[in-house]
């Protein structure tokens, strides 16, 4: 979904550091991307929480109050006029889904959603929840 050049202004734009790049190449020096693996990965994950938060300002504070889950909306959004914004869950989600199948790690998304909760505001179903 994502060009190499969106990949590699990702892999900018979340910090990932230099050692997990290969030397560059005389073809395309810029646009040289690491090789994935389990190291990568964890780099990826710790780097993309930490640059891209979870938020909802978009919702409150746009002229529409909506959103869009395309990714070059996403893309737009979150990389090339970000400033430090992230997104909604699925927003994130997507993004990283599309940078990882990018890369060439084999990825598939799920479904989830929030658990319900008593009058008491208690947490409810079978899942502990720690």
């Amino acid at each position: 979904m994502y060009t190499p050049a969106q990949i590699s202004a990702f892999l900018k734009h979340i910090g990932l550091p230099q050692r997990f790049f290969p030397a560059p190449s005389s073809v395309s020096p810029s646009l040289d991307l690491p090789v994935p693996s389990l190291p990568l990965l964890y780099a990826l994950h710790t780097h993309m929480i930490s640059t891209l938060p979870y938020e909802n300002l978009a919702i409150h504070y746009s002229a529409t109050h909506r959103n869009s889950l395309d990714p070059q909306f996403l893309f737009d959004k979150t990389i090339l006029r970000g400033r430090g914004r992230g997104g909604f869950c699925m927003e994130n989600a997507l993004l990283y889904y599309h940078m990882l199948r990018g890369l060439g790690f084999d990825v598939y998304t799920v479904g989830a959603r929030t658990r319900e909760r008593d009058a008491g505001m208690v947490p409810s179903g079978d899942f502990p929840g720690w």
